[in-house]
């Protein structure tokens, strides 16, 4: 859905991330205690969430805004069900919020 988005907008998808490298298996981690994958996990889907919601605030146009918070949504969902089985699984929880909309410095 984001790849389209951004190729009707006139630019190029890339799976380069923050790092700006292009995407590859060291990327993943290969943790073996489950407490600790899913609390890895749990945290980067925060940081999507986080990610998400301040790109649709610097955006002008309310279509892209509109498809940026629902991808945060589903995000959201993610850090949901991961929570629900860190909890079942009995790992210790971290603090880890999916924070508020746009902060003042997010708005363009």
């Amino acid at each position: 859905m984001l790849g389209r988005l951004i190729c009707l907008c006139g630019g190029t998808p890339d799976f380069a991330g923050g790092r700006r490298q292009w995407w590859n298996g060291s990327f993943v981690s290969y943790r073996k205690d489950l407490c600790g994958a899913l609390l890895l996990s749990l945290s980067d889907e925060v940081a999507a969430v986080e990610a998400y919601k301040k790109a649709a605030c610097r955006i002008q146009d309310p279509k892209i805004q509109a498809v940026l918070q629902r991808i945060a949504m589903d995000e959201a969902l993610h850090v949901q069900l991961l929570r629900e089985e860190i909890t079942g699984c009995g790992c210790p929880q971290r603090s880890a919020s999916a924070g508020a909309s746009c902060p003042p410095s997010a708005r363009a």
